[in-house]
């Protein structure tokens, strides 16, 4: 949105990043003296966001590192605006691309256009220019012709009507630069003085008032002006001696000159000075020695000094030297250096720094994979571009890559990852490894039976380079087991009508719940809300035991299980909660009569290989005692209970046995007892 021009390929941008390469070519010539010949051409270089086209490569696909635009060499002038960018060829001809919203790509449609499109209706062309949303071209008869969002009469034509085609400025037949801010235009004509048009509330017109001009005024009383540039509400002027001279919008102290008040006329902020551009509430002066000053607002790291503080005066922007070409976005900045490196700082969330990352930068880097570049042409809030000299470079071959996910016979591949460096891929092609083929950046196949096949993705660029990615993909019929893992028990004893106990915190959606209640009478109970009662054991008299089972939900953890009993019991409840365990396959119960203190718990049959067997023992006594469980046993759980008949319980497990029988195996109380139960529970994997 900002341009100084003179020399045409002294671009800038407010909001994107462009670079351009050149090489010589014949002159174009331009329409008065003070405006240098065409003497370059190149390529187009964009990187950043890509929501709207503007990086020019056919897709809306974002890059962090430069590439060059498709299809369009030949390039002598360049300027990105908010999400659209304009190129002048060096045969007078207008290309355009990006965001067509306001129909800013003057194609007489709202139409987004991802690669280079031709103004039709416009020919020798010398300069062109974008500002937010509408766009400026200079003819070699001093003409301007503009279109795009009129709604301050940035178009200069008289009137707010949006305009989708060109319509020439009224009144400026001499001009020999052009420049575009937010909402406002500016021409330098042949004599050396500066009009402006547009909006006008902050002076960003520069002709001593807040009144909004539909047609061309002159700007202050400035004289050879050589560079002009308009940022988001304020202007920038560069006089043949040297002097920066700004007006405006000053909220931010973009007009450089130590206050935070609005310049309703140009005021003189610098000397030694050979060009300028702006961003949104930023400014840039190029000083003759190749170094950088800005000012202005740098919460986002704009004014590339290593700080975000804002700039009332001019700072150097620090590390920037030999620099040939000055370019700004909205909040980012960049140079082309004598050597033809780029470099660039700022704000960078969508990688319109064009280092890689995502990093703010509050000091200028290099631009990677960038040279020959001649002309820096800005960009908008989310991208850059820049000119990059000669021809385009030989084509890069694709990448090919790609990601699979199979449910049994059933797979699907994303290759989306694929890319290409210097274009965009343009088609990706399938094999399966069983004869069967598809297209496109997706796909899904269903094998028709188990085994491992090579699947080969093959993407083609847009110059029609190929590579190819294979990957063996392994299916099956029936899904392999998943080994069950132990995730935690909690244990309570008490004497109450209702029992409880709290879910263990590390339970996750899926796990297999089992929980024990046992009491040291013949008492009934109620099932918890949830759960499934798998069975019951008792002696009929003293001591009764029930066991209980569930898939645990997400709101389980730390959750209170409870029974209400049919009057008060001493109880103990014990739960344990699995992982990968599909759910019991075999539940089977005993009580013992006689005097001991060695009690079995049964056997039962394991149908699935890989499961894990759970053994429950309790007792009623009236001495306090522990249990000595099994080799091969592994303690999980166990309470002890106080008075006379109490009951002591033991919980334990042993995991990955075979398929088959799981033995009965016995545990030893501190105590005979002769009245006992036990479990024996199989947890089949899922």
């Amino acid at each position: 949105m900002a341009r100084r021009l003179l020399n045409p390929l002294g671009l800038l941008a407010l909001g994107a990043l462009v670079a351009l390469a050149v090489t010589p070519v014949p002159t174009v010539a331009a329409a008065r003296t003070t405006a240098a010949a065409l003497t370059v051409s190149g390529v187009p270089w964009t990187w950043g966001g890509n929501a709207f086209g503007q990086l020019g490569d056919g897709t809306t696909t974002s890059r962090l590192t430069a590439a060059p635009v498709t299809g369009l060499d030949d390039v002598v002038d360049l300027h990105g605006g908010r999400e659209h960018v304009i190129a002048l060829r060096s045969d007078g001809t207008v290309w355009v691309w990006g965001s067509n919203v306001q129909g800013q790509l003057g194609l007489g449609t709202t139409t987004n256009r991802p690669l280079p499109t031709r103004v039709p209706s416009l020919a020798n062309v010398v300069a062109v220019e974008t500002g937010h949303n509408f766009s400026m071209a200079l003819r070699a008869d001093g003409t301007v012709w503009t279109w795009g969002l009129n709604s301050d009469g940035q178009l200069g034509d008289g009137t707010t009507t949006l305009r989708r085609s060109p319509v020439q400025v009224a009144g400026l037949t001499d001009a020999v630069a052009i420049a575009a801010g937010r909402d406002m235009s500016y021409a330098i004509r042949a004599d050396g003085t500066v009009a402006g048009w547009g909006r006008n509330n902050e002076g960003q017109v520069g002709d001593g008032t807040t009144v909004r001009r539909l047609t061309p005024v002159r700007v202050g009383s400035l004289t050879e002006v050589v560079r002009i540039a308009g940022g988001r509400d304020h202007g920038l002027a560069v006089r043949s001696d040297g002097s920066a001279w700004t007006w405006g919008s000053n909220d931010y102290g973009q007009v450089g000159n130590g206050t935070l008040t609005d310049a309703l006329s140009p005021v003189q902020v610098a000397t030694g000075i050979s060009d300028v551009a702006a961003g949104a509430h930023h400014s840039y002066a190029l000083v003759t020695d190749g170094t950088v000053l800005a000012w202005g607002r740098n919460y986002r790291s704009a004014l590339g000094d290593g700080t975000t503080t804002l700039r009332t005066r001019p700072v150097a922007v620090q590390g920037v030297t030999g620099a040939v070409s000055l370019g700004s976005g909205r909040d980012t900045g960049m140079v082309v250096l004598a050597d033809g490196r780029v470099m660039a700082w700022g704000h960078n969330t969508n990688g319109q720094v064009g280092d890689g990352t995502l990093v703010d930068r509050s000091l200028a880097v290099v631009v990677p994979g960038v040279s020959g570049a001649v002309h820096a042409a800005g960009g908008g809030a989310e991208y850059s571009v820049v000119l990059v000299g000669g021809a385009p470079p030989p084509n890069q071959d694709p990448v090919a890559s790609f990601t699979s996910s199979c449910t049994l016979l059933a797979c699907s591949f994303d290759g989306t990852g694929s890319g290409d460096l210097d274009g965009f891929v343009a088609s990706w092609a399938w094999t399966f490894g069983d004869g069967s083929e598809a297209s496109g950046p997706t796909a899904t196949h269903d094998f028709a039976g188990p085994g491992t096949y090579t699947v080969a993705l093959t993407v083609t660029d847009d110059d029609g380079a190929v590579a190819t990615a294979t990957r063996d993909v392994t299916v099956v019929e029936t899904p392999p087991a998943t080994d069950i893992t132990f995730v935690a028990a909690r244990a309570t004893d008490a004497n109450v009508t209702q029992p409880s106990v709290v879910i263990p915190a590390g339970v996750a959606a899926g796990d297999r719940l089992v929980l024990f209640v046992t009491t040291n009478r013949a008492s009934t109970a109620t099932t918890p809300a949830g759960w499934t009662l798998l069975g019951t054991v008792s002696d009929g008299i003293d001591v009764r035991s029930r066991l209980f089972t569930r898939s645990a939900v997400a709101t389980d953890a730390g959750s209170t299980v409870r029974t209400t009993l049919d009057a008060i019991s001493k109880t103990s409840m014990a739960v344990l909660a699995y992982r990968g365990a599909a759910g019991v396959t075999a539940a089977v119960s005993a009580f013992e009569s006689g005097t001991t203190a060695t009690h079995t718990a049964p056997a039962a049959t394991v149908s699935t290989a890989g499961s894990t067997v759970l053994r429950y023992w309790a007792d009623k006594t009236s001495t306090v005692h522990g249990w000595t469980l099994p080799t091969g046993v592994t303690g999980r759980a166990a309470t002890t209970g106080s008075g006379g008949g109490l009951l002591a319980v033991a919980v334990g497990d042993t995991e990955e046995l075979p398929s088959g029988t799981a033995p009965a195996v016995a545990a030893t109380a501190g105590v005979a007892s002769a009245k006992a139960i036990s479990w024996t529970v199989v947890l089949a994997p899922s």
